[in-house]
């Protein structure tokens, strides 16, 4: 699901939160860095394929950059913007693996309202960036353009 992401700040660090999801996720689901399975269809996509998708929609900053990163996962850009997420088969996993109950916390978090004045996407940014990169160093590569040199 494409975010308005209407500052420069705001949209590195989105862009930093996306790519250290997408390469969590396709580790975890192939032990390669830049090749990965869609959370809700299954399907294995190269990285370039997949987006960060998010279990609640919208575009408060709440639900963009949560506290839990969770509740982000990669997803085909099938089934994350051509089928608007599946969120209902998104939840469902989702609730089989953590729980009901904090699902449902992370939905009503999700509601709050958080306006860019109070956010640090600087912060955010690098966080994410010393993840991925750790991520990256572990599995034996540089940087994330490291996929596009092989």
């Amino acid at each position: 699901m494409a975010k308005s992401l209407n500052s420069s700040a705001k949209r590195k660090a989105w862009n930093m939160l996306s790519r250290y999801i997408r390469i969590r996720d396709c580790l975890a689901t192939t032990n390669f860095p830049f090749a990965g399975l869609c959370k809700t269809c299954l399907k294995r996509f190269h990285i370039d394929f997949l987006d960060a998708g998010h279990l609640f929609a919208g575009g408060g900053n709440a639900k963009t950059f949560p506290k839990d990163d969770r509740q982000i996962c990669a997803q085909c850009r099938i089934c994350n913007q051509g089928r608007d997420g599946r969120h209902k088969k998104f939840r469902k996993i989702m609730e089989e693996r953590y729980g009901k109950e904090l699902v449902a916390q992370w939905e009503i978090d999700g509601k709050k309202v958080i306006h860019d004045n109070e956010m640090d996407f600087g912060a955010i940014e690098k966080k994410y960036k010393e993840k991925y990169l750790g991520l990256l160093r572990d599995a034996g590569y540089r940087d994330y353009d490291d996929h596009r040199n092989s």
